[in-house]
């Protein structure tokens, strides 16, 4: 016999004070420069559009288009020893995701941030297909979204 459970279906949201609700927008293909792979499908984009903003916030509107510092959300990887010893310098360790609190609303991916980490606002802008060039990297099948 199964167990049943309820799961809750967010139809909509209101962000508090200075947080805002972007959209969670991914590459859908992989760029390779030279031998580096500089953008994974699948990697959150750095500019998004805002769905909602909290009450304290007076300087963007629904609908615009931001560029986003993901720094605070970076976790890094920090060795055992550098952690023992305190030594531990979270810049010069690698990052090995972005931790960013996401939600499923409407069945849209959606992500919460604060005001400060907006770089500025994107007045105009014009997005170009571009020819991506295949790679001779193998990379692996099964990527995840990273937020």
């Amino acid at each position: 016999m199964n167990k049943e459970t309820k799961k809750i279906n967010i139809k909509d949201i209101e962000p508090k004070y200075t947080n805002i609700l972007v959209t969670a927008n991914v590459f859908d293909f992989d760029v390779v420069e030279g031998s580096n792979v500089s953008i994974t499908s699948g990697e959150i984009k750095p500019y998004q559009k805002i769905l909602k903003v909290g009450s304290s916030i007076r300087e963007f509107q629904v609908g615009d288009m931001v560029l986003i510092n993901f720094d605070r959300y970076k976790v890094r990887l920090a060795d055992q020893e550098k952690l023992i010893n305190g030594t531990t310098n979270y810049k010069s360790d690698p990052v090995v995701g972005i931790d960013i609190p996401h939600y499923e609303i409407n069945n849209e991916k959606v992500m919460l941030i604060d005001e400060r980490d907006i770089v500025f606002k994107i007045l105009d802008m014009e997005e170009e297909v571009v020819s991506v060039p295949k790679s001779t990297l193998i990379l692996p099948k099964e990527k995840h979204f990273h937020a």
